[in-house]
């Protein structure tokens, strides 16, 4: 059994998974219980044979449009 030690101070919501044949985007909102401003997450996910792999994370604070 693997025990997790991650950071209990964020709440994650998912916020879309976008599915391209073998890429899939998915955008989450991270509220940080001690921080006013929510960050923002990107992973980028690839398709093997046997499981989707996360391969690639981007970090943000705020939206623009």
């Amino acid at each position: 059994m693997v025990e997790s030690r991650g950071d209990t101070v964020y709440v994650e919501e998912l916020l879309s998974i976008e599915i391209y044949e073998t890429v899939a985007l998915a955008r989450l909102r991270l509220e940080n219980q001690r921080r006013d401003e929510a960050e923002y997450k990107l992973m980028t996910l690839h398709k093997s044979n046997e499981a989707w792999l996360i391969t690639g994370i981007s970090w943000g604070w705020g939206v623009t449009q």
